[in-house]
């Protein structure tokens, strides 16, 4: 069994200073297995932070589960605020970037070697013989099978359609975020929420 933990650099009472402890999960990352050690669980609840440690507590969370390859990095120390990685702490993250791949013009328009001409849309990712009759059917293909699923970072339940991320929130986790995050979450949905989350450093 193997541990790290991610230091919080804030020094104010109440402050949740250590985040978490990792046990042995097989994460699927590309072509690849990687086994890696992970364990969300151990947390502190984050319900007992203050408001102002939350986002310190999430940020890390996500971070987290960037350096063990489930989702792609786009955080990193320099966003946590007042609560910095200090630099002589050997658990700062680094995570890998991940690899991902978007068709082209070309592949988009692509017909199978079989010369298809039914006029049925085909699924341009190498190696899938999908057909569909119209776009959104090819679109809602793509989402759920090819591109990357999106991971809570909070408890790793996930999902492929963007609009799913709302009702997860505010059926599980209502109660551990702020109000000022909650009233957003009310106000937006689909990949405007997501975009908001990202940018509140709160990636779910």
């Amino acid at each position: 069994m193997s541990s790290a933990r991610i230091q919080c650099g804030s020094r104010s009472i109440g402050c949740c200073k250590y985040i978490a402890r990792y046990s042995t999960k097989s994460i699927q990352l590309g072509e690849h297995q990687v086994h890696r050690d992970l364990e969300i669980s151990d947390m502190f609840p984050l319900i007992a932070l203050a408001p102002r440690h939350l986002e310190f507590v999430l940020v890390a969370c996500y971070q987290l589960l960037e350096l063990y390859g489930i989702l792609p990095g786009e955080y990193n120390a320099t966003q946590l605020g007042e609560h910095q990685v200090p630099a002589d702490n050997g658990s700062q993250i680094q995570p890998p970037a991940l690899e991902t791949t978007q068709p082209t013009d070309a592949q988009e328009a692509k017909i199978p070697a079989g010369g298809d001409t039914s006029g049925k849309l085909h699924c341009f990712y190498e190696g899938c013989a999908v057909t569909f009759g119209r776009p959104q059917e090819r679109k809602r293909h793509i989402i759920g099978v090819h591109l990357p699923r999106r991971r809570c970072a909070l408890c790793l339940h996930e999902w492929c359609r963007p609009d799913k991320i709302k009702s997860h929130i505010m059926e599980t986790h209502q109660d551990e975020l702020p109000q000022e995050i909650l009233n957003e979450i009310h106000a937006k949905c689909g990949q405007d929420l997501v975009a908001f989350l990202e940018h509140r450093s709160v990636v779910l």
